[in-house]
């Protein structure tokens, strides 16, 4: 990867769109859609930061239970942000893997902390 920066802040700007794209796609009531880019801007904020401590690599099998796991092992989130990350990724399996349409309703509480745990990683992670 020749043009891979190198102080990693490529991986803040795809947060930052992720989540910008999150909100729009709530506006227009598309779900499914929403909830994964929620949960890809907080992830690529705990990725970035397990890289740049030398946790993580970017040939990780099974990546997404790797940084989740890391994350919360090295304490880089705590107890409540890492049951919210879990909620959010097991709401993102059911949009984008188990042909689920998601409702309003069963968005609502893991979006609403998914909200708030994109902005306290976005405190911490940068």
């Amino acid at each position: 990867m020749e043009d891979f920066n190198k102080d990693f802040d490529g991986f803040v700007k795809i947060a930052e769109q992720n989540f910008e794209s999150y909100s729009l796609l709530m506006k227009g009531n598309k779900m499914n859609a929403a909830v994964t880019r929620l949960y890809y801007a907080s992830f690529q904020l705990l990725y970035r930061r397990l890289c740049l401590d030398g946790q993580i690599c970017s040939e990780v099998k099974d990546v997404h239970k790797k940084v989740i796991d890391l994350a919360n092992y090295n304490r880089l989130i705590n107890p409540r942000q890492y049951k919210m990350l879990r909620e959010l990724k097991d709401l993102r399996v059911k949009a984008d893997y188990d042909g689920y349409v998601l409702t309003h309703e069963q968005c609502y509480s893991p979006v609403a902390n998914g909200e708030k745990l994109y902005a306290e990683l976005k405190l911490s992670c940068i």
